[in-house]
């Protein structure tokens, strides 16, 4: 798995040696590994759109801008579902 910043022009984040985008099953199989090299327990692929929506919201980004990234129909959902409280957030 290797992430390719100085290609630009390539629209995949994790792509394989051919530079073509990595299959999901390629990626959850890298994720396993790297999962338990790490000896944290493996959670799937979906918790980093709950790690992007929660870092993106602490940081600033409107909910309705963050909703449309991530192709919500209603705000609530990003919100409610998708967007986790930490830290300091628990007192608001």
């Amino acid at each position: 798995m290797e992430m390719l910043a100085e290609d630009a022009e390539n629209e995949w984040v994790f792509v394989n040696d051919d530079g073509q985008r990595l299959s999901y099953e390629a990626l959850r199989y890298q994720t396993q590994c790297l999962c338990k090299a790490a000896c944290v327990p493996y959670r799937g692929e979906h918790v980093f759109r709950h790690t992007f929506a929660t870092n993106c919201y602490h940081k600033g980004v409107d909910v309705k801008i963050l909703s449309r990234l991530l192709g919500h129909a209603d705000v609530n959902i990003t919100y409610n579902i998708y967007v986790h409280l930490y830290g300091d957030g628990f007192d608001e």
